[in-house]
Order: C-alpha cells, then structure tokens, then sequence
C-alpha cells in the first residue's frame, strides 16, 4: 500500500518532473493522439494497446508505465488503473498466501509446479485474462472477480462473472422505463473430456448449488468445457516471441475464443454475432 501512496503521490507532479519510466516498468505506453489509442513498442514493432490489455497483462509478468508526455488527465487516469490494479493483484496474492497457512489449505499451485501439471491451471489463467481484457470494450456488460485460493479449494470456483442485464421496466408517462439487473455467476472451468471427470465435476456442482442457495455471494455456479489442451503449447509459443503484449490468450484462435465467451456468459451479455466476430478477429 506504502508503494501505491508513493506512485499516486508522483501523479501530482507536473509533467517535466515525473519519472519517464524506461526502467521502471517493461513497456512504455504511449498514446496517439490522432487515432485515440494506446500504444508499446515491441521489437521494434507498434503494438496497439486496450485498457483491458494493460489490466490483463500484469498476471503474467508485464507492466506498463505510461508516457509523460500524454495529456495530463489521461496520463493521471491510465497511471491511477495501472497502480491500483497492481496494487490489487499483489493484495490477492498475499491474502492468497495467508489463507493456504491459516486454513490450512493445500497450495495446489505448488503441487502442480512440482508435478508438470499446468496445462489445466494455463487454460483456467488464459480464460480468465481474456475475459478480463474483454471487459473493458465498449458494450461488454459484465466484471471478472478473481476467486481466491479458499473459494477454489473449497466452494469449487475458478472465478466469478457478474452480469449486467438491460431489461424493459414498466411503462411510465413519457416513455418506458430500463430496468437494469445484475446476476452473480460461478464459474468452474475444465479443459478435460475425460467421462468419469466431468460426471464428477457435475456432482461436486449440484452439491455446491444447495450451499448456494442456503448462502453465498453468487446466485450459480457453472461449469464450462473448453476445448484448450494447447495451453501449454499457446504459452511457450509466446514466451519464444518475447512475451509480447496481449498475453498468451492473443493466440488463441478467434473460434476458441467466442466459444470462452458463450460459455462463460450464458448468454447473457447481450452481444449481436456481428460484432463478436469483429472482436474476437481483432483481438
């Protein structure tokens, strides 16, 4: 908390005085001005940014700093999401670390380290960073909450989703009313066709459903098949590019990724199949 207090402070500098960042963060982002977007340099190459990006990338080792000589509101902005999502995400990890101790818990991500078993946990960590990215596009109406370690364990949640959902309220002088609700969803993720797993999988679903609807903080838990035993073959490929912006997740293929989509929102979140493929063909 000391380190985000100190890196807010500097926002309040003027723009001559502030750190450029080269060293302090792996890319530069800059923004183009003309285009309204963001930008790295990478290998030499521009690389366009999103917001989602920036947020994203943090979970796997990338951070970004952004350019002095942005506008000021801008610059303030993109350095604040940047700081605090960091900041966040070191939080989580801490509370993760302490609740493997005080509980008890075993720290499976230890255990599949040790053992070479990633494949699941790359496929569980890409989906959800591109789900993250996902967010922040304009139209996207929902929110990726990270689960922690005793939700994963325990309740059987990879990480939650929660949806906003426009609906038609009741007729009113002047027009219609909107009413806007929102829905909680768990998400259990597995990339195995094993038989006797899912079947498993299922059971252990429709015994956390009675929990849910005595007390919890979701209103479902789902479970979502991903064809992605490749997590491991997607993730060396990116490390062997560099480790260039957009994460791992960049490489999965366009079809793969509207399928995670659907999947993960139930259909939901209301997105016409046009513009779907736009996204997932661009991202």
């Amino acid at each position: 908390m000391q380190k985000l207090k100190l890196e807010i402070k500097e926002l309040d500098k003027p723009a001559e005085e502030r750190e450029e960042g080269e060293n302090r963060g792996e890319y530069l982002v800059k923004y183009d001005a003309e285009s309204g977007e963001f930008y790295v340099k990478h290998n030499k190459q521009k690389v366009k940014l999103t917001l989602g990006d920036i947020i994203a990338d943090y979970a796997w080792g990338i951070k970004y700093v952004p350019d002095k000589n942005m506008p000021e509101k801008l610059y303030y902005r993109l350095k604040k999401r940047i700081e605090t999502n960091e900041a966040r995400r070191d939080i989580e990890k801490i509370h993760n670390q302490e609740l493997i101790k005080t509980e008890h818990l075993p720290d499976y991500a230890k255990k599949f380290r040790q053992e070479g078993h990633q494949a699941g946990k790359l496929a569980e960590k890409m989906v959800c960073e591109l789900m993250t990215r996902l967010q922040f596009l304009p139209g996207m109406e929902f929110q990726i909450q990270r689960a922690t370690v005793e939700e994963d364990i325990v309740k059987k949640y990879d990480f939650k989703i929660l949806i906003r959902q426009h609906k038609r309220g009741v007729r009113m002088e002047g027009g219609e009313a909107e009413e806007i609700t929102s829905k909680k969803l768990a998400i259990q993720f597995t990339i195995s066709h094993n038989k006797n797993k899912l079947r498993e999988k299922r059971r252990q679903l429709r015994e956390i459903r009675e929990e849910i609807a005595e007390n919890s903080d979701v209103d479902d838990i789902v479970l979502v098949r991903v064809d992605l035993n490749q997590a491991q073959e997607i993730f060396d490929r990116w490390m062997a590019m560099g480790r260039p912006p957009g994460g791992p997740e960049k490489l999965i293929d366009s079809g793969h990724k509207k399928e995670i989509f659907q999947g993960i929102t139930q259909g939901m979140a209301e997105m016409p199949d046009e513009e779907l493929e736009k996204i997932f063909a661009s991202s």
